[in-house]
């Protein structure tokens, strides 16, 4: 508008789709079946990050640091699933090692990330810089609550009732590691808030 002079009204956003047959919450019964098949422990709450390690921008290093504090607290009790390009997975594993941060599962490049979404309880994407966020985008119509930077490009897509999920500042570990632990208290609160915006992502196919 600013650059070409073009009148607000004749500008429309058009968001991405989604195929509605592929990203869908899973039932139950699914989840419990795909939990065993990854070999996570039956009854213990998953958190998911997916994106290159290497890549700073996707905020890895500030979930990691949260993550060695979580540990520390004795109401939390999720685990974590990094999934990315293996560039630096030899690092992180040393470093996790190192910590003594545990209940981290690096499971480097995967193909199968329908699946994969449907089975943890929680998407978290720190990024520094997202133009829009497609897998935050699928992991909603998965039904999972998706914790992302507010300066994501799909962040804009949040109704109200869910903006106590975006993250205010990237680097700001404390903030991520409130953030995680509020929706560790009120998981059920915040599924049932993902659930009816799920339906509203997934009818835009």
């Amino acid at each position: 508008m600013d650059k070409l002079a073009i009148p607000e009204h004749k500008l429309h956003t058009v968001y991405y789709g989604i195929d509605p047959q592929i990203f869908y919450p899973a039932t139950p019964a699914k989840r419990a079946a795909l939990s065993q098949q990854l070999g996570w422990v039956e009854d213990k709450k998953v958190v998911i990050f997916i994106g290159a390690l290497s890549d700073r921008r996707k905020g890895f290093d500030t979930l990691f640091t949260a993550r060695q504090q979580l540990c520390k607290s004795p109401d939390w009790d999720a685990d974590l699933v990094v999934i990315g390009v293996v560039t630096e997975l030899p690092l992180w594993q040393h470093r996790a090692d190192i910590a003594g941060v545990s209940n981290i599962h690096f499971l480097g490049f995967c193909s199968d990330v329908p699946n994969l979404l449907q089975a943890p309880d929680c998407w978290v994407a720190p990024t520094g810089y997202e133009a829009y966020g497609l897998g935050v985008h699928e992991a909603l119509c998965c039904g999972l609550p998706a914790l992302v930077s507010a300066n994501a490009g799909v962040a804009e897509r949040y109704p109200p009732q869910l903006q106590d999920l975006l993250i205010s500042n990237c680097e700001d570990v404390i903030e991520l590691v409130t953030q995680l632990q509020k929706w560790g208290k009120n998981r059920i609160y915040y599924s049932n808030l993902v659930s009816s915006f799920a339906q509203e992502l997934r009818s835009y196919s």
